[in-house]
């Protein structure tokens, strides 16, 4: 069953409603985590709860709410089956108010439903293509999880469209960011390429997992030029949903040989480890 958070209540998601006024609907004013559980266990949610704190610092909202937080994250995870979930929850600067500087009232809501990922397909390598959407490193919110997602659901939309899978946003320094909702990793001559907030890509709670792992064997730099991106010998998408997915295409050219390489099923590896070993 899909559940929703409203008021401090969990109801069947088909009847969760949040108000018209409310100004993460009217303005996108507000922020969100979306995590993964198992048998009743959210994974990393310590790190979900971290960024954020992060986000409520850089929108001026009180540090008290990652409390009524945990308690929505609670609360769907306790009413749900355990098996398999993906969670999101919201937080926002509540009722849209006529006169300007009023303090805000936030509101807190969630959902939950089975977790579908990525499907097998994917797993034989995605196309991606280079938007003409910019992150800018030098803004304060391009390492913010908030509501304003315009410009990458534009940005997916036009990949689709133009028959890949998703987008490759850019920064204004013109080197790899992140896709539209995952992270990107490349390997290149034993040295890994993981732009994250540096780069004004999110910093992605996937990735930061999976750069234990690619420590091991690899060099770490975290930044992506495009030239050194189209010379990769393998690439790689990180987000919960999906854990490691291969990049084969950047465009019209194949990215390596155009299969998936080893690290994707090695990271892929690694990350569900790390999910079954934290919530078993």
């Amino acid at each position: 069953m899909s559940l929703g958070y409203v008021d401090g209540r969990v109801v069947p998601l088909a009847e969760a409603t949040v108000p018209l006024t409310d100004r993460g609907y009217l303005l996108g004013d507000g922020l969100f985590e979306t995590m993964r559980a198992q048998n009743g266990h959210v994974f990393r949610l310590e790190e979900h709860a971290a960024r954020l704190r992060h986000g409520l610092h850089v929108l001026g909202l009180d540090e008290g709410l990652i409390t009524a937080f945990r308690d929505a994250v609670g609360a769907l995870v306790t009413a749900a089956d355990p098996g398999e979930l993906y969670l999101r929850v919201h937080v926002t600067t509540g009722p849209f108010r006529d006169v300007p500087g009023m303090d805000p009232e936030p509101a807190v809501t969630g959902l939950c439903r089975p977790l579908a990922g990525y499907p097998g397909s994917a797993y034989a390598g995605l196309r991606l293509v280079t938007s003409a959407h910019r992150k800018d490193r030098r803004s304060p919110l391009s390492t913010v999880k908030h509501m304003s997602y315009l410009p990458h659901v534009l940005a997916r939309r036009q990949a689709i469209a133009d028959g890949a899978d998703d987008a490759l946003l850019l920064n204004e320094a013109g080197r790899a960011a992140e896709a539209t909702t995952a992270n990107v990793i490349a390997f290149r001559d034993g040295v890994a390429y993981a732009p994250g907030p540096g780069e004004g890509a999110l910093e992605g709670v996937t990735r930061g997992v999976l750069l234990a792992t690619i420590a091991e064997a690899a060099e770490l730099r975290f930044s992506l030029p495009l030239d050194v991106l189209a010379e990769a010998e393998e690439a790689v998408l990180t987000n919960t949903s999906g854990g490691a997915v291969p990049v084969t295409r950047l465009d019209e050219a194949a990215i390596g040989d155009g299969r998936p390489g080893p690290w994707a099923g090695r990271l892929r590896d690694a990350y569900l480890k790390a999910v079954e070993e934290e919530t078993r």
